[in-house]
């Protein structure tokens, strides 16, 4: 949980207090919000309480973050309104799918490769109990359809999963 209040540095050695704009108000937000056992927050949660005048400053202050290995942030579209601020949660729930015991074949796919359909993903996903917990208690602030939906993107985006059209 301490990741967050060793980022104070950009990747040029140089302040990032120095350099970026609101950096000091979000930084104590988001140590805050670990510090509250969160996992997952949206984006928008920072613009409003810390009081950010621009989505551009928030983005600047993520990708820093992001660069230090402080947090996961994403800037696809979709995937841009989320912050991963519990970055063993979120490897965690992307693990449980290549640690699955039954993995479907097929004649067409070396043996090597696991191939996990979507919606069993998703099913996997919600019947994990820590991950069920963090959704039900808020950790994670999101629906479990916009969770599952969030993990498939950014497995895909940045190829993890491997979309494959099955018959």
């Amino acid at each position: 949980k301490d990741i967050i209040r060793a980022a104070t540095m950009t990747c040029d050695g140089s302040s990032s207090q120095d350099e970026i704009p609101y950096f000091e108000q979000v930084r104590p937000f988001l140590m805050t919000e670990q510090d509250q056992d969160a996992k997952i927050i949206p984006v928008a949660n920072i613009i409003d309480n810390v009081n950010m005048p621009s989505s551009a400053d928030v983005k600047t202050i993520l990708r820093q973050l992001a660069r230090s290995g402080s947090v996961f942030y994403f800037e696809d579209e979709f995937l841009q309104d989320f912050i991963v601020v519990d970055q063993k949660f979120f490897l965690s729930a992307a693990a449980t799918v290549a640690r699955r015991q039954e993995i479907e074949q097929h004649d067409d796919v070396p043996s090597h490769l696991p191939i996990i359909s979507s919606d069993d993903a998703s099913k996997l996903w919600q019947s994990m109990s820590f991950i069920s917990n963090a959704l039900a208690d808020g950790s994670v602030a999101m629906t479990p359809d916009i969770f599952t939906s969030y993990m498939k993107e950014v497995l895909v985006t940045n190829r993890i999963f491997i979309p494959y059209e099955t018959d």
